[in-house]
This record gives C-alpha cells, structure tokens and sequence, in this order.
C-alpha cells in the first residue's frame, strides 16, 4: 500500500454468528504547496502602469501566481490587497494596469499549485512617475495684413485667424515685419509691432509679417 494511504476495517457479524469483514482503503490526497518565488523585478513602469517579473519556484505543479499589492501612503504596514488572485499560468511576470501616478507601491508574489499557496516572496517596492505633459500642438491659421500697400501708409497684422489648440487669451503676440525683393527675405529693423508704417526702403518690395506668440 502506497505511503499515507489510510484504511478502514469494518466487521458485521450475522444472526447466525457469522462475521464479515469490510475494507475500505482510502488514497491520501496530501501535498506540498510549492516554494516561494524569488523576490520580483521591475520590468517597466510608467504613469499609469507598473510590470513586474519573478522566477518560478523550480516547481513543475505550479499552475499560476497571486499577486499581491500595497500602498503604504493608505495601508498599514504588511498589510497587502490581492490584485490578482490567480493569474491562471506559469508565466513569471504580470502588468499592473491600476497604479496611479507619482504613487509607492510594494509588490509580492505567492506560487499557486493543486495544494495551495506557497509563502510570499521579498517585496518589491517602486514609485510611480509623474503623467507626462502633453505635447504642444502646432498653432493652425495665418495673420492677415490691413492696409493700403503705399509709402506713408500704416499696415496692420490681424491675427485672428490664428487659432491654438491650448487657447490664446493669455498669449502675448509678437511681430517682425519683413520685405523680400523676389530673392530674399530681410527683416526691417524696429518694425516689431502690430502695425508698419512703410518707407521709402520698403517701395517696390513685398510686405509680410511674421507672428509667433508666448
């Protein structure tokens, strides 16, 4: 009979005296959970998402990992949430999709087999970075110019066909006038204002005028 296998003998004696013997055996169903795995790794982590990795037990019965979570700024401590119960696999990592940012969390992970849980690993502590800024989008539209194009005349920029994703009540617009005889462009010094009067030097040229804004 196999090690840790139990029987039961049971004896029923008749109206006649006659005595039967039953025997049941019954096959023992102990085993060991497996070993702890190693202390986790971080893999990756950004903003929004922690990864982390661990190397199996050495243990062929395991089935799947739990997963384990604290946060020490609202949990006391070695006090743990169970953010994956079962990841249902030998797979030795797991993404965590629930952080938040600019937050410390301390990880560890248990093996799972047919037996049970194996004891926790070391934990792993990591800390979230801040949710990146957006990038700026590029300004749409193009200023218009006002004005009749003659020396002594006064040019106006208008710049509300501009338009910014961000919004544009707070800008602060600036100018630089320029004149281009066909070849190249020159910027008129001291023109960097909303408005240009024109000169002698700007006859016979093209007139634009150039708008970035802060």
């Amino acid at each position: 009979m196999p090690a840790g296998d139990k029987t039961l003998a049971i004896e029923v004696t008749a109206e006649d005296g006659t005595i039967q013997t039953y025997t049941f055996t019954f096959e023992a169903q102990g085993g060991d959970v497996p070993a702890a795995p190693s202390r986790p790794t971080i893999e990756s982590v950004s903003h929004n998402s922690v990864t982390i990795a661990w190397n199996d037990p050495g243990d062929s019965s395991v089935t799947g990992y739990q997963v384990l979570r604290r946060n020490p700024a609202i949990h006391d401590t070695g006090e743990f949430v169970v953010i994956e119960d079962d990841t249902g696999s030998p797979d030795t990592s797991y993404e965590d999709t629930t952080v938040a940012p600019e937050t410390n969390y301390v990880y560890r992970v248990k093996a799972r087999n047919a037996h049970g849980l194996s004891e926790g690993s070391l934990d792993r502590s990591v800390t979230t970075p801040a949710e990146p800024t957006p990038p700026n989008q590029a300004a749409t539209g193009l200023p218009t110019i006002a004005g009749t194009p003659r020396v002594g005349e006064t040019l106006s920029a208008n710049t509300s066909g501009i338009g910014d994703a961000n919004g544009l009540a707070n800008v602060q617009f600036n100018y630089q006038w320029i004149h281009s005889n066909g070849n190249s462009d020159t910027s008129i010094p001291g023109a960097t204002g909303q408005t240009h009067t024109l000169t002698g030097d700007d006859q016979g040229k093209t007139i634009k005028v150039s708008v970035s804004f802060t």
